[in-house]
């Protein structure tokens, strides 16, 4: 398809930034999120839609200018109304929302690239993958108590296990990205 040229981008994925730094500070993550959640909302804009699937940091190219680029469409689905898929859906262990492994395809929809979005958030923040206890996801400052709590509530609504209670739109998270300062809750750290 359209999708599987793959031209070589000069950079450094970012895992392999994390296995180099342990965690990456919260104004870049902020920073490369919006980043990433506007190239999501173009992908959600596009008509037949498509649906990027397999959000993580190895799929996420640092370039040596500071610019981020998202890589490797191998997972990429094209939604086009009234198919009826089945069968296994693409994603990647820890970054994948629930309903790739048990809706099959037509589980996913827009709001699964936002789980995996706030997964990344969460590893890049954090240095650890997703801890998922009973279908929640544990709060980022269990590992690092100075962590924004306007952020963590920010990908803990990203990872919600019920899509309906995720923000709905790429277009949604980019605000509250955009003003998570704001949404601090008693706490300041």
């Amino acid at each position: 398809g359209a999708y599987t040229v793959m031209d070589y981008i000069e950079g450094k994925p970012l895992n392999q930034l994390l296995k180099e730094q342990g965690t990456i500070k919260p104004e870049l993550v902020v920073k490369w999120s919006v980043c990433l959640c506007e190239a999501l909302c173009y992908l959600h804009s596009m008509s037949p839609q498509v649906i990027y699937r397999d959000m993580k940091p190895s799929n996420i190219i640092l370039k040596p200018d500071g610019g981020i680029k998202l890589i490797d469409f191998g997972a990429a689905l094209e939604i086009t109304h009234g198919r009826n898929g089945g069968g296994y859906a693409f994603g990647t262990r820890g970054y994948a929302a629930p309903e790739q492994y048990e809706g099959g395809y037509n589980a996913i929809d827009t709001r699964t690239d936002i789980y995996s979005l706030g997964a990344t958030m969460y590893t890049l923040l954090t240095g650890v993958l997703p801890d998922i206890d009973n279908g929640c996801v544990k709060s980022m400052r269990a590992w690092n108590h100075r962590l924004s709590d306007g952020l963590d509530r920010i990908v803990l609504k990203c990872m919600e296990n019920d899509p309906e209670r995720r923000y709905q739109s790429c277009k949604e998270l980019l605000y509250h990205l955009h003003n998570y300062k704001r949404m601090e809750g008693a706490f300041k750290s």
